[in-house]
């Protein structure tokens, strides 16, 4: 954290404590669900695999797909190549997605999901200039 003050990621974790035990890894960061920020932040902080894990799914569920029970789940795409959450706000979501790919990408030190986490989050910005 900025500060290196303690306190705050005990604060941290101990709300950590107070979210879903099963929450969705299909949805994504948005203006009222900052979880999947967050633990990319706890991973980075900690590096604990709880935290690593659950990016890692949730990452994988907008990129390759993620095996569940034997089938493959993947978000949809647009025949365009636009991962598409939901008809209401569409590009807010593959926006905010595409960013937590790129935060995590730029820690992760394996680098065939660095690769994979980057790749996507150009794709989903055509307009994106190396």
């Amino acid at each position: 954290m900025a500060t290196n003050e303690e306190t705050y990621l005990n604060k941290a974790l101990k709300a950590v404590e107070e979210w879903p035990k099963d929450w969705d890894y299909t949805f994504t960061m948005s203006w009222d669900n900052t979880f999947f920020a967050s633990q990319i932040l706890l991973a980075r902080i900690t590096k604990e695999n709880r935290f690593i894990e659950s990016t890692e799914r949730n990452l994988d569920y907008w990129t390759t797909g993620l095996v569940q029970n034997g089938k493959v789940e993947r978000i949809t795409y647009t025949p365009g190549g636009l991962a598409w959450l939901d008809q209401w706000g569409s590009l807010r979501y593959a926006a905010n997605a595409a960013f937590l790919a790129f935060v995590y990408a730029d820690w992760v030190s394996d680098q065939e999901k660095k690769n994979r986490y980057q790749s996507f989050a150009i794709k989903q910005n055509p307009l994106y200039v190396r």
